[in-house]
């Protein structure tokens, strides 16, 4: 497996970047990824069960959360949920 990255020069659009602080998810835009790990992403692959959205391993059932995304990627997620953008932004 051979992962495929954007190019290291890449950076969103402003409009996009002002649309994620809003939704205070802007710092996701500055994730970098230092290695990926081909040969830890295909065990995950063969042991991804699609009909009931888990991971199966030698000891149990295993799902990636919300709250596991958070911590990894230090983003917040208290407060009120997005479910549509409030106001109209002018990047």
């Amino acid at each position: 497996m051979r992962p495929r990255l954007h190019d290291p020069g890449y950076f969103l659009d402003r409009r996009v970047l002002s649309y994620l602080n809003v939704t205070s998810f802007g710092v996701a835009a500055y994730i970098q990824i230092s290695e990926l790990r081909g040969d830890l992403i295909s065990a995950l692959v063969e042991r991804w069960r699609p009909e009931t959205h888990t991971f199966h391993f030698p000891c149990g059932e295993a799902i990636i959360t919300l709250q596991d995304v958070a911590v990894q990627l230090e983003l917040s997620i208290n407060g009120e949920a997005v479910t549509r953008l409030g106001k109209v932004l002018n990047p």
